[in-house]
């Protein structure tokens, strides 16, 4: 079981309706949980899996139309789960 909170770098660019796009870049205060396990296959090598759940606080980014023209910004925080399955080596 573990957590964490730092800092997370986005980079946005996608449509976002008819002719508006959304295309920046942002620096953002970020928190993670983790939780896992690990299996012992021999003494020096385990197989791992965790699950991660992370978030991105307050993500902004200008809304623009075809022109070039701001019509405000689009705002939000931005989750994310991932699962990760490995091998750790002891040495």
């Amino acid at each position: 079981v573990g957590a964490g909170l730092g800092i997370a770098f986005t980079d946005q660019s996608f449509v976002y309706g008819p002719g508006i796009n959304i295309n920046d870049n942002d620096t953002n205060f970020a928190g993670q949980v983790i939780v896992g396990v690990a299996y012992d296959l021999t003494e020096r090598v385990s197989l791992t899996l965790d699950g991660r759940y992370q978030r991105i606080f307050d993500a902004a980014s200008p809304r623009l139309t075809a022109a070039g023209v701001n019509t405000g910004n689009v705002t939000g925080d931005i989750d994310n789960f991932g699962v990760n399955i490995g091998l750790r080596f002891k040495f």
